[in-house]
């Protein structure tokens, strides 16, 4: 989904480096995950997965509606690259599956 989002060519290659790595966590996490499912409860999982999913699709609509926002306001110059991420960085952090997708993002607990 990251990769998807409108950047310029200089970032698509990041989103898709992104993209992958979040790739590898779900894998590492079906890997410990699948193994121990008779013991968890599916219903509760099944209903985090659901969540997890909307806070996702809130993000990214989130990240498309900052990122034309932000787009408007940018004005040329030397320091346009950070205003233009300073900007995007303020605006996703009004969306309250912010935090909740940057909690979940690293699975190094597994």
């Amino acid at each position: 989904m990251l990769a998807s989002l409108p950047a310029p060519r200089s970032l698509q290659e990041g989103f898709r480096e992104v993209q992958a790595g979040y790739e590898q966590d779900v894998r590492r996490l079906r890997s410990y995950l699948v193994p121990r499912m008779k013991h968890l409860d599916g219903e509760a999982l099944l209903e985090a997965a659901d969540r997890g999913q909307s806070d996702v699709n809130s993000f990214l609509r989130t990240q498309l509606a900052c990122k034309t926002r932000c787009d408007t306001k940018l004005a040329p110059g030397p320091d346009a690259s950070a205003k233009n991420t300073a900007c995007l960085s303020a605006c996703s952090a009004e969306d309250p599956a912010f935090d909740r997708v940057n909690a979940c993002s690293a699975v190094n607990w597994l």
